[in-house]
């Protein structure tokens, strides 16, 4: 239990008997279970809607997975920012893979 306790991620399905046996405690697979496919989005921008955000959110997706394509045809390695500049730079790089792979979709009629 000691080992599993440290990853909460494990640990909230879990619960321990009194003679030391771990369960898998049902009520709460049940209540995560709730939040299966649902999006928490936080916006500082008050005045967007949340249909917008949310639409805007799943189009980052789409951006991630075409530039995550191009990175993968490089070989080039996973790199991991923290500071917001970096973030936003990487960002801008997955949406302008996105665009030129769209234009040369557009201009040979064929997909990747």
């Amino acid at each position: 239990m000691c080992d599993l306790s440290s990853y909460s991620v494990y640990c909230r399905y879990l619960r321990q008997l009194k003679d030391g046996t771990l369960t898998l405690d049902k009520g709460q697979t049940r209540e995560y279970a709730r939040y299966d496919g649902k999006y928490l989005i936080e916006t500082s921008d008050d005045k967007l809607s949340a249909e917008y955000v949310a639409l805007r959110y799943k189009q980052l997706v789409d951006i991630e997975d075409v530039f995550l394509g191009i990175k993968s045809n490089l070989e080039i390695k996973p790199m991991y920012y923290r500071t917001e500049d970096r973030i936003c730079s990487h960002v801008k790089l997955c949406w302008l893979g996105m665009l030129l792979v769209r234009v040369i979709e557009n201009e040979t009629a064929k997909t990747c």
